[in-house]
């Protein structure tokens, strides 16, 4: 067990750091943190409450590196390269309620298990320097879309995917972040 911080539990697992937001856990899985790593978990927690996950739903973000991320891409999709974010969705939504900035679940729901977001942290680096993007942006950018594959959407038509990306920009605007492109 790691030393608590006020507020905010924390635990070690198997080397892993696991920071429990109340609806969301955090884990980091990289050997280098970035300096300003608790900006991260803050904007993940925001970005899911826009997303209405509440108290009792549960999800998890994963940050790792490209061994990992492209393992895991390999075994669940096999596509033997790395990528920016892995979704892994368990309960979907019956219900998903778009409000003007925000993608909400329906009201009076069982509690969720909302399922893994995986981000890479390397990739979300390299590319936040391509798209002219802060890192931390490039990452809420990448989590809203992974977390957005949680509650059922996705992209496999122009149409759908013309909606994910409407929803994501509503996150980012709601969020304050000037983010003109991101991913790969």
């Amino acid at each position: 067990m790691a030393d608590k911080k006020p507020g905010v539990p924390v635990l070690l697992i198997a080397s892993a750091i696991i920071i429990v937001l109340t609806m969301l856990s955090f884990q980091w899985r990289v050997r280098v943190l970035p300096r300003n790593y608790r900006a991260y978990e803050r904007k993940a927690a925001e970005l899911a409450g826009l997303l209405g996950v509440r108290e009792d739903d549960e999800a998890c973000v994963t940050v790792c590196g490209d061994r990992r991320i492209r393992s895991l891409n390999r075994k669940y999709r096999r596509v033997d390269e790395t990528t920016d974010v892995l979704a892994f969705p368990c309960d979907e939504p019956r219900t998903i309620k778009a409000g003007p900035a925000r993608v909400k679940l329906a009201a009076g729901q069982q509690p969720l298990l909302l399922g893994d977001v995986v981000v890479n942290l390397r990739q979300v680096e390299r590319q936040a320097r391509s798209n002219g993007n802060r890192p931390l942006d490039e990452f809420v950018a990448v989590a809203a879309h992974g977390m957005l594959h949680l509650l059922g959407f996705g992209h496999q038509t122009t149409r759908e995917g013309e909606a994910m990306e409407e929803h994501e920009r509503r996150m980012l605007d709601a969020l304050g972040l000037e983010v003109v492109e991101f991913g790969h």
